[in-house]
């Protein structure tokens, strides 16, 4: 009986360092990668169905100051291919499609390893066109700062490692959905 109380102290004091470690890491690394619909084209008065899928690729740094609330800098690399094969050589797209973002993150616990997201923030973007519409080469560049916002789902799986699902709309009309995931330390 003396053992198995030693036993059980042993793994409650692991899983009560482990949580520790959660509350304790402050900074997050995450990469992500996902797919989106940009209206770029269509409020630029290019009336391109096709131009609107997108895959796009994410860093991120995050300093977490609460458990609950923190705040981020990142980057998002968007291809805009119009279909769903994401083959830029058979449709037309938008050479590239890149934003800088500052955000406070603030998350609300659901569970002891769930927590449901909210970013709010500021997004430099930057759009190079050029592609052909009506049998004319567009070319054009355009940037610009504007706001951002997102909801998303975060969920711990191990002590220092987190899976997150995140929506977000940034100002130059672009939705995407981003799966991420991050290390604390």
């Amino acid at each position: 009986m003396k053992y198995i109380f030693i036993i059980i102290m042993l793994q409650v004091s692991a899983l009560t360092t482990a949580e520790e470690l959660i509350d304790e890491s402050h900074h997050v690394i995450s990469l992500g990668g996902g797919l989106g619909v940009s209206r770029w084209a269509e409020v630029h008065g290019f009336d391109e169905e096709r131009l609107n899928l997108k895959h796009h690729y994410d860093v991120a740094y995050r300093y977490q100051f609460t458990p609950c609330w923190g705040g981020e800098i990142g980057y998002m690399y968007q291809k805009i291919t119009g279909t769903l094969i994401l083959n830029p050589l058979t449709s037309a797209y938008i050479d590239k499609v890149s934003s800088f973002r500052l955000a406070a993150v603030y998350s609300q616990p659901l569970s002891q390893r769930s927590s449901f997201l909210f970013k709010l923030g500021i997004a430099q973007y930057n759009v190079i066109a050029n592609f052909r519409y009506d049998d004319e080469h567009v070319v054009t560049d355009n940037e610009g700062v504007g706001a951002l916002t997102s909801l998303g789902w975060q969920y711990n799986f191990a002590p220092n490692y987190e899976f997150s699902l995140v929506y977000t709309y940034q100002k130059f009309d672009t939705n995407t959905l981003t799966a991420n995931f991050g290390y604390r330390f």
